[in-house]
């Protein structure tokens, strides 16, 4: 009698679920189980992302969702956080565009939407074109993650970060031949594009000063490069109005 009426329970949800337009979630003798509305049905006929394409016969009420037998057998195979989204009213939800939305979202559906919208864009290990690395030993990830909440910028605070910067810094110099008695300079960038605009505008700095101390005009800048540059060199020459000359490179000689 107890497990007749809590399927009448269930028929009445989802009955109820249907007319609505979004999907609820029930519960059946301690286990997860959710029945999915024609909405979400039409979003994913097949089943959810990452159910194995399960089938989804006519739920109870006569909704075109999922059976309960088979929406539990989804959950439990994606787990409590895919959960969370797939298999409750969230699957309809959509990231905000323009401003903040009116109702908080948890930490599972979010993640779950940013993962889902990045399912299209490249592998970064397939990625020739970055300049970033794609492949760390689990050290490094994990003192990156442990190193989350500190703020870099401020060496008051976090003083190993300013004595780690010198120490590659000194290295760099090292392999530039530049002898420690000369205090070479250096600082720490967010990556090499900042880095290349940092030395260029040293540069321009310089070659400004050696004009102005030779009674010369330092108007029209220009410098000479080669035509395989990287691109953040043509940002430097937009950002200070300097003329840059590319000079091409053939077969065999692939530097100035």
């Amino acid at each position: 009698q107890q497990q007749q009426q809590q399927q009448q329970q269930q028929q009445k949800v989802a009955q109820q679920g249907a007319s609505e337009g979004a999907p609820l979630v029930t519960s059946s003798s301690g286990s997860r189980g959710i029945t999915m509305s024609t909405a979400a049905h039409d979003n994913y006929p097949s089943g959810p992302p990452g159910t194995g394409g399960i089938k989804g016969g006519a739920a109870a009420g006569g909704g075109k969702g999922m059976t309960h037998e088979q929406m539990t057998l989804g959950a439990e195979k994606l787990g409590e956080g895919a959960a969370a989204m797939y298999f409750t009213k969230h699957v309809l939800d959509t990231l905000p565009d323009h401003k903040l939305p009116e109702e908080s979202s948890s930490g599972d559906v979010v993640y779950r939407h940013i993962k889902d919208m990045r399912m299209f864009d490249c592998n970064p290990r397939l990625n020739l074109a970055s300049f970033l690395t794609t492949w760390m030993e689990e050290p490094a990830e994990k003192l990156i993650l442990e190193s989350l909440g500190m703020n870099h910028a401020d060496s008051v605070v976090y003083k190993s970060t300013r004595d780690m910067e010198n120490r590659c810094v000194a290295m760099l110099a090292d392999l530039f031949h530049a002898k420690l008695e000369d205090q070479p300079q250096g600082c720490a960038t967010i990556g090499s594009t900042e880095a290349c605009l940092l030395g260029g505008l040293n540069l321009l700095k310089h070659w400004k000063a050696a004009r102005r101390a030779a009674g010369k005009d330092t108007g029209s800048p220009n410098f000479v490069i080669g035509n395989h540059f990287q691109v953040c060199w043509e940002k430097f020459s937009r950002y200070w109005d300097i003329e840059m000359r590319a000079v091409p490179i053939k077969e065999g000689q692939y530097m100035l």
